[in-house]
């Protein structure tokens, strides 16, 4: 099943049948979701704002991004207690898209109470 050409397709209908500015076009998920918003985001960067998730990795990450690949923002979140996709897989995606990106600089974690927020976006 080509499930990334399906979401082209999805996609591509509702921008021909809806009033939407193609470059507001942001994809978002949850768990398999969000993976395959990553992999969305990453293959076709062009088609899309930004991707937003949680709960999630990017399965199978090439080493480099593809060379139609465009900086991609991104908002991932992840629970330290996830018992379905460890924390590591997700630390590894964000490290991943930091990487994807362009950024430089290594992760800034700040204390938010009981939360750690890493922030990748230095050099970007």
């Amino acid at each position: 099943v080509d499930d990334l050409g399906f979401l082209r397709l999805v996609l591509a209908h509702t921008l021909d049948s809806h009033d939407v500015i193609a470059s507001r076009v942001f994809f978002a998920g949850y768990s398999n979701g969000c993976m395959m918003a990553q992999r969305f985001a990453l293959e076709h960067s062009a088609l899309v704002a930004g991707v937003g998730c949680h709960s999630g990795e990017l399965l199978f990450a090439p080493d480099a991004a593809p060379s139609s690949f465009t900086p991609t923002p991104v908002y991932l979140v992840h629970g330290s207690r996830d018992s379905v996709v460890s924390y590591s897989k997700a630390e590894r995606s964000a490290a991943d898209w930091a990487r994807y990106n362009g950024c430089r600089a290594p992760a800034n974690t700040t204390l938010h109470g009981a939360y750690n927020v890493r922030t990748y976006g230095e050099g970007c």
